[in-house]
């Protein structure tokens, strides 16, 4: 049975100062160093049958898996469609910024010459349908394999992600919260309300009452 594992880089010196990276090439820290070789300690101990590694091309990931490789002695390949998403005039500005969380929820917007969603997961969906016919790993085995590892389905996963992203629009937007559903990808904004409530333990509009109550 083939696995693909994936993992994130070393903490790196705007994850610390709180900034978006993107494509803009930013060091590892040293404690991403040691990060990223205490992960390859691990998998040079482990059984995990790992047989090759995969990177972005940029530095703070092509450093941790350099890093990783050393320990594991496994080899190395860079592909450029493991690149960040490209987030234009955002990139180097507060990562938790009112007007970033608001330009994320547009999956056409290209954050002033950067790169839009859809445009992103054309070339990693690309790189995955590759993956899947190099190692013959059907989508069935893939949905398979996320929920043993993560608990969850791969719809589930995305609906967190969506009430995530409508707890920043609750937070620092202005917005209702039909506008607020619709940027989510919610169809309706009754279903909406009751998935938030199910997952939050309260209303939308409790919720942005009392966060904006602690500031």
């Amino acid at each position: 049975m083939q696995n693909v594992y994936f993992t994130r880089h070393g903490e790196t010196v705007w994850n610390v100062e709180n900034k978006i990276c993107g494509v803009t090439d930013i060091a590892l820290t040293d404690r991403g160093r040691e990060q990223a070789r205490a992960l390859g300690r691990q998998l040079a101990a482990g059984e995990q049958g790992i047989t090759r590694i995969l990177c972005s091309p940029l530095v703070r990931a092509r450093e941790t898996a350099q890093l990783i490789a050393a320990e594991t002695g496994l080899p190395l390949a860079v592909d450029v469609r493991l690149r960040e998403q490209a987030f234009g005039r955002y990139e180097g500005t507060p990562r938790n910024g009112p007007a970033f969380a608001l330009a994320k929820l547009h999956f056409a917007d290209r954050f002033g010459g950067g790169e839009s969603m859809m445009q992103l997961a054309a070339r990693v969906y690309s790189l995955l349908d590759e993956l899947a016919a190099r190692f013959y790993l059907s989508k069935y085995y893939l949905a398979r394999s996320f929920k043993q590892r993560y608990g969850e389905t791969i719809l589930d996963c995305r609906l967190s992600a969506r009430i995530d992203m409508a707890k920043q629009m609750l937070r620092y937007t202005d917005l209702t919260l039909g506008q607020i559903a619709a940027g989510c990808g919610f169809r309706e904004q009754a279903y909406f309300t009751r998935r938030f409530r199910a997952a939050e333990g309260q209303t939308a509009t409790d919720y942005r009452r009392a966060w904006r109550g602690k500031r």
